[in-house]
């Protein structure tokens, strides 16, 4: 029985083929052919196209990097352009300043000394405004207590209110330990004295009620005091306050200096 078994299943396998053969060449199995020739193809297709993609995908990939890269150092050089300008600008404005400065003492005949502020000092802590600067020049430089310090205008920033040998400390006018004599424009009487008013601005009390002051006037040193020179301006009227019944006003003055832009001052040195 054993024996037999392998026959018959070789006999069966022999007609099998034979009527594939015979229904092959009859044509019956063209349809099914070409359905599984068909299918293999797309198969065969899409296996074909797997490398293709891959490469595409990789090229995409490397010229988005590249794209990145030259969009990285397009912005790096702005930036250094950007920085450039900005450095050429600092230059000419600190340029045009050094000019002014000149000018100033060449028509006022002053002797100046000139200093670069190496500290902002404050009073009242981290919050208050600037109220002090401590400058690079000191006694052994000439200067002394109550110097007047100007801006490269020749406008008043304050004076000398501490000094060593080779520094100073600047109050400027809006501190209330500066204070300066002085008068408004167009006038020689002095009509009072400044003081700093919470670090932002400048009082002139006790002024006589009968002088006649209004907003935009301009308040310059009087030169009462021996190391002040006159006509210096200190700064601007913004108001005027006048108690009833009262035989005294006040003036409210803005400071002509914006000392958050001073990197240089110049001390004067009568």
């Amino acid at each position: 029985m054993s024996r037999s078994r392998p026959k018959k299943s070789i006999w069966w396998l022999g007609i099998i083929i034979i009527v594939i053969i015979i229904v092959h060449f009859l044509g019956w199995l063209s349809k099914p052919e070409d359905i599984i020739s068909h299918s293999l193809g797309a198969v065969v297709v899409d296996v074909a196209k797997v490398p293709q993609t891959i490469s595409s995908w990789w090229q995409t990939w490397q010229q988005r990097q590249n794209c990145q890269e030259e969009l990285q150092h397009a912005k790096d050089k702005i930036n250094e352009a950007n920085l450039s300008m900005l450095s050429y600008a600092n230059l000419a404005e600190e340029n045009q300043k050094l000019r002014n400065l000149l000018n100033f003492q060449q028509v006022s005949g002053l002797k100046l000394v000139t200093a670069n502020i190496i500290y902002r000092g404050r009073v009242g802590g981290l919050l208050a405004p600037d109220q002090t600067f401590i400058i690079d020049k000191g006694s052994r430089q000439g200067l002394a207590l109550d110097n007047i310090v100007v801006d490269e205008q020749g406008a008043v920033v304050g004076k000398i209110g501490q000094l060593k040998a080779d520094s100073a400390e600047v109050w400027l006018t809006t501190n209330k330990n500066c204070r300066l004599a002085v008068t408004v424009e167009g006038s020689a009487e002095t009509i009072g004295v400044t003081q700093g008013d919470l670090g932002l601005t400048i009082r002139v009390d006790l002024i006589p009620l009968q002088l006649n002051l209004y907003p935009g006037q301009k308040i310059i040193s009087s030169g009462l005091e021996p190391t002040v020179p006159t006509n210096l301006v200190v700064g601007k009227i913004s108001q005027i306050i006048k108690a009833d019944n009262a035989l005294w006003q006040s003036a409210v003055v803005e400071p002509a200096v914006n000392f958050s832009q001073l990197n240089f001052v110049s001390v004067i040195i009568l």
